[in-house]
Order: structure tokens, then sequence, then C-alpha cells
């Protein structure tokens, strides 16, 4: 991990077995981008290694256990020395244990993780006698890729946490809220779950459907649990132990609450309520910071506990791969074509300055007519649609080289290596996801004709005509609402599109993000105002009923 801070090219190019130009044998290992080190004790003082990565003379990589044998360096206490000195102002309000298990993740652990993939495609190239990675994506890379991915999204989690002190202690100077992080938390935590079960349903060579959603993790559990070699493995072991924790259940089913009902926050609001309304009142009327000190912080241990498993889990997964025969085994499937085949499906383009103003315009507007909306649902959705405005606003703020300096002045808070414009992004994209469910339950709640819709998806299979069928329909026919969904197996279940095509292909992928969740935005934010307009009309039973189906009330949504 600590040299990652002082390289500028990709970790492989470290890895390579260079010609000393001292003793001309390919003994030079580059630790970094200004100090090197030749197998035969070679003064290295002298050596340019900008010259010798231009050259670029090498033959063969050097795998970590071979660094570990024959060269100096001391990883393992760098990491150590890195972890100790990092500033522990991030991590103010958890316990001591709790802040060396986060800082463990972050530096201990992701240094291990990584150097164990460089270690997977370095015996890859050698065995192969390849010199660079092939351009086309093969099952191997495919595998390489979303294990990467997988503990990109792992790090998110741990960079939550941190971020999660943050909003409690500068909750007074308008940061984002201890919650916003939380949930962030439990988003990342089972997008990296999800992640796992895709790679063990690749490792014991799952036969995955065409049609990505149906490739459910609990399918794929299901089969593995029949696989010989599965039963009495660790990795069934590390499973078994996460999934009968009661912390486990409780982030399943926060998340799951998050994703498609009223948000916890807001329930545990309602619940408390009518359990004892005194109580309640003198526990919510509060600062959010207190609040969300209140009702989160006991539930940190909750994350630890699962992230811990799922980078034990995931070095499991590390350490099944690397076996050559499990890789020669392994068969293609859909996700890899599906990958391949991802075109471009809009034009990227830049908003102005008005464009994106409108938003928070529109948001204030709608402000006003919450009132006219039964019960909390829609306001649910309006505050969560509210982050969404403001992760757009940053992410426009990141842009233009305002965001970090924005918060060193005010707070002094160093945000570069916690908030980047890609979690700004997935940090809306999976609010926007939620919002839309949490529509589609406000609806089944208050049109009992649509009492059966359990996902706004759900509303393709709708035949009648109504005006608000009609207008679901027309969200449903929208090209950038079909963008969302199109990614959204993307974003859950497979590679991130863009992760292979370097800077230049990230670049544009974040673009395409922007451009979904800023057009969505609108969507919603049009679709909230349109039941705004019907539920506010007072309608008789012999009316006719307000979803615009034609047919009186009494016979209709009465």
């Amino acid at each position: 991990m600590w040299k990652k801070m002082f390289r500028s090219r990709p970790s492989l190019d470290y890895r390579k077995k260079f010609i000393c130009p001292e003793c001309e044998s390919n003994s030079l290992y580059i630790i970094h981008d200004t100090a090197c080190e030749c197998e035969n004790g070679c003064e290295d003082n002298l050596i340019d290694i900008a010259t010798i990565f231009r050259k670029d003379n090498f033959d063969g990589f050097f795998t970590s256990g071979y660094i570990r044998e024959h060269f100096w360096v001391d990883d393992e206490k760098m990491n150590q020395m890195l972890t100790e000195i990092i500033e522990d102002n991030r991590y103010g309000l958890l316990s001591t244990n709790e802040k060396q298990k986060i800082k463990s993740f972050l530096f201990k652990r992701t240094s291990q993780i990584e150097e164990k993939l460089d270690d997977l495609v370095v015996d890859y190239l050698n065995k192969n006698s390849l010199k660079k990675v092939p351009s086309e994506m093969t099952v191997f890379g495919y595998l390489i890729n979303l294990l990467e991915d997988t503990h990109f999204f792992m790090n998110l989690c741990c960079k939550d946490l941190a971020l999660f002190n943050c909003g409690i202690l500068f909750a007074p100077i308008q940061f984002y809220s201890g919650r916003f992080f939380y949930n962030n938390a439990v988003e990342h935590l089972f997008q990296a779950n999800e992640r796992l079960y895709v790679i063990l349903g690749i490792l014991y060579n799952y036969n995955f459907d065409d049609d990505l959603s149906r490739n459910k993790s609990y399918r794929i559990e299901n089969y593995i649990k029949n696989k010989a070699d599965y039963k009495n493995s660790d990795i069934k072991k590390i499973l078994e132990s996460l999934k009968s924790n009661q912390m486990y259940d409780t982030l399943k089913s926060m998340r799951q609450i998050n994703t498609h009902d009223l948000s916890y926050f807001s329930k545990a609001i309602e619940d408390q309520i009518k359990t004892d309304a005194v109580k309640a009142q003198d526990f919510w009327d509060r600062d959010g910071d207190k609040v969300d000190s209140d009702l989160y912080l006991p539930k940190i241990k909750n994350l630890i506990f699962c992230l811990e498993k799922h980078f034990d889990l995931l070095d499991q997964l590390i350490l099944h791969s690397s076996h050559e025969t499990n890789i020669s085994k392994l068969t293609s499937f859909p996700m890899i074509e599906k990958f391949m085949d991802y075109k471009l499906q809009i034009t990227p383009r830049q908003y102005n300055v008005q464009e994106i103003q409108k938003l928070e315009d529109y948001k204030l507007r709608l402000f006003s007519k919450l009132p006219n909306y039964g019960g909390t649902l829609i306001g649910d959705v309006f505050f969560r649609m509210g982050e969404v405005v403001r992760c757009i606003f940053d992410y426009c703020n990141i842009e233009n080289d305002v965001f970090y300096q924005l918060w060193v002045r005010n707070a002094n808070l160093k945000l570069n290596d916690l908030i980047d414009k890609q979690y700004l992004l997935y940090s809306a994209l999976s609010r926007i996801y939620s919002c839309y469910d949490k529509l589609s339950r406000y609806i089944a709640q208050h049109y009992p004709k649509h009492a059966d819709i359990m996902y706004f998806q759900d509303f393709e299979k709708k035949t009648e005509k109504s005006s608000l069928v009609n207008a679901i329909k027309e969200i449903l026919n929208d090209k950038y609402y079909k963008l969302l969904y199109a990614l959204r197996n993307d974003i859950y279940h497979n590679l991130r599109a863009g992760a292979l095509h370097g800077d230049e292909g990230l670049n544009y992928f974040d673009n395409l993000l922007f451009i979904t969740v800023f057009e969505n935005t609108k969507i919603i934010f049009n679709f909230i105002e349109y039941l705004s307009n019907n539920s506010k009309q007072k309608v008789g039973r012999n009316d006719p009923c307000s979803c615009g189906s034609g047919l009186k009330y009494k016979k209709c949504c009465g």
C-alpha cells in the first residue's frame, strides 16, 4: 500500500524483471518511481529509473514471494508505519478497536489483496510467456477484473465509515449527514457481496442465465451447496459464519428497507411514534448529527464484522482462483458477452450552470407540495432525491476544482482520497433506483387497483389504459430510464463499464453515469409533481377515478 503513494504507473510495471544496466541480467526490481534494487547487489544510485521504464527491456515478472525472498524491501513494516501515522481525526467517534479494524482494512489487508491479485496476473503471464495482458477479454481476465471490482466496493465501504465520522463532526457546517454515509456503506457492502456470489458462480461453473437479472445470489448459493469441493471448503465456513450472524441479518434488512420501502431512518421515526409518541419526540426533535450518532454509531460494529468476513471470503476466492486447474476448467458465460457488447448508447454532453441550478429550484418548489401526499413515503422519496441533487452539485464542483478546496478551507477536511466523482455518482444512482421502487410502493398503497405492484418495472406488464399507467409507461420507454435499468445489472453484478479501458474509458463512463443521474432526477421530480396534482383532487365515489382510467372511483380505485 505504501508503495502506491510513490508510483505513477500501473502496478504490473513494477513487477517486471528489468535488465540491470550494471550487470546486464534481468535482476532489477523497481520498487517505486525513485527507488530500485538489483538482486545481484549492484550499485543502484546511478540507475535512471525513468530511462529503464522508457526502454521497457525486461523478461518475465517477479512474484511477491520472490521479491520477499530476494530483496530488502519490508512491505509489512512500511504498511504498519503508514497505518499508525495516518490522521486519526477521520475516526474520532469510533472505538479504538473499530478504528484499528478499519485502518487495517484500508491499508494492511488492501495491500495484501492487491499483491495477491497482481500475483495471479503475473503467474498467468509467466506461464503463457506473455509480456502484457491480452487486449481481448478472456474468462481469466474477466475474473481478475471482477475480483478487483469487488475489492473496490469493499474499500468504498471502509471509506464510508471514515466519512460517517466526518458527517457527524461537520454537520454544523452542512457537510453530508452521517446517515448518508452509513447508508452508502450498507449499499457498497452488498454490491461487493453480490459480486462475490458471481465469482463463486464462475469458479464453480454455475450455468448463468443470459438474462443477467435472473442470476440471483440465492440461486448461485443453492447450486454451489451441492458441489463436493465446496462442502468442506473454508469458503463455505466463512459464508455460514457471515450469514448466520444477526449483524448480517440486520444490515440485509436495513438495505432491503432503504431500497424498496420507507427508509430505515424514516421507518424508525414512524415505529417509535406508534410505540411512544412523547419519547419519540424527545429523541427525534434534536439536531440531525445527535440523532445520527445515537441511531447509527452503535451499528458500526455490524459493518465491521461483515466487512472482515468479506475480506476473508475474498482472500479465499483469490486463493481458489490461483490454482491452475481451476482456471483451466472455467467456461465462458454471458456476462463477458454483455460486457464486450457494451456500446455507445447516448452522446456525451455537458450541462450548463442554469440547467444544474434548475434541479435545486425544482426541489424547492416540490417541497411546498409535500402536504398534498398521504403518508410519509413521498416525503422519503423527496429527501432521498435531495441527496441526489447534492451529489450532482458536488460532482460539478469536483469538475471545476472547487469541492476539495472548499472543505479544506471550511473544516481542514481532506477528502481527495475518500470522495471522487464516481463515489458521488454511485451514491446518486443507488438512491434513484430506490426512489423508483418507493414510488411504486406509494402507488400500490394509494391506488388499490395497483396493490400487486412491487417494483416500478412491474408496470410494464399492465395493459389497462389510464393517465397514471400511461405516465409510467412513458417513463419506462424513456431512453434515459432504459439506460438506467440496463446499467443496474452492471452496477450490482457485472464489471463496471469502462473498467478495462483506462482513464479515457472511465471518464466516458463517468459522463454516461452523470447524464443518466441528471435526466432521471428530472424524470422523478416531474412524476412526483404529477402525483401531487392527482392526489390533491378530492374525488367522490361517483366521480371519475383520479388514476385516469375513465371509470367511476367506486368501480376503480375506491
